[in-house]
């Protein structure tokens, strides 16, 4: 029997992805934006299974639930750390953190003031209050407060994340994302094959 062709291997990598959400054990999601580019693009179709209620470790990709909607992110910053972004950079409880998955090309600046107005509560005594002025690339030092976390878009200029909506309960983490198992360009509706059957870590 001939070896299968390159363009087979896709096909079976889908069916062996949906044979697992079928038994169960995953479940499928498609972004429907760039938030989390480059890695992540808009099209591409995940396969995500349950965290079981296990704590996530510091940027790891999650799927989760915010007021309904459910968005999958990445974790920067556990309970009780402290965060703070400047120029773009961010740290966590006093050290630079290397991001080599973000983006930085586009930026949020350009918005409105008060959707960083939350963040005052959450201030150490470092900053007073009346006195703090947030952007998309600079904010903080805030506290992670107990049982929650602290989430960021990879495409750091095109995502609604923590910095406006607020820190996400740690129960309203739901899944992690394993591979993409389908990839479609949602412009030129050409599918994508060399990212099919890509693993994420």
């Amino acid at each position: 029997m001939s070896a299968p062709s390159k363009s087979y291997w896709p096909r079976l990598i889908i069916a062996g992805l949906l044979s697992l959400v079928n038994a169960g054990l995953g479940q499928c999601y498609r972004l429907p934006a760039n938030s989390m580019a480059p890695g992540l693009l808009a099209g591409d179709y995940v396969m995500a299974v349950p965290v079981d209620g296990k704590a996530v470790a510091r940027g790891t990709r999650v799927v989760y639930t915010d007021r309904g909607v459910t968005y999958l992110k990445r974790v920067v910053a556990l309970p009780g750390d402290t965060i703070y972004m400047s120029a773009g950079e961010l740290q966590i409880n006093g050290h630079l953190v290397p991001e080599p998955y973000a983006n930085h090309d586009l930026e949020m600046d350009a918005i409105n003031r008060s959707d960083f107005d939350w963040q005052r509560a959450y201030l150490t005594n470092a900053i007073p209050p009346a006195g703090y002025h947030a952007s998309a690339r600079t904010w903080g030092p805030l506290i992670v407060p107990p049982d929650s976390v602290f989430i960021l878009g990879d495409n750091r200029g095109a995502s609604m994340d923590s910095r406006y909506r607020g820190f996400v309960a740690q129960t309203a983490i739901i899944k992690r994302p394993t591979a993409i198992y389908f990839s479609k360009d949602p412009e030129s509706g050409a599918i994508r094959w060399s990212r099919i059957g890509t693993r994420l870590g």
